[in-house]
């Protein structure tokens, strides 16, 4: 099983895109998403070991 991370943001509303516009600035491209494998037990999980 594996698990998305999507940590990617709304695009900005129209009256900041408009002043992002006039002040000729661009927002940096957003991360694409994280697909990882979750940890089991056997892999060092939160369980520690006594």
């Amino acid at each position: 099983m594996q698990e998305a991370i999507l940590s990617r943001y709304t695009q900005p509303q129209s009256d900041v895109r408009l002043l992002l516009q006039q002040l000729k600035l661009e927002l940096p491209a957003q991360p694409p998403p994280k697909i990882v494998r979750p940890k089991t037990a056997g892999e060092g999980g939160a369980v520690v070991k006594t």
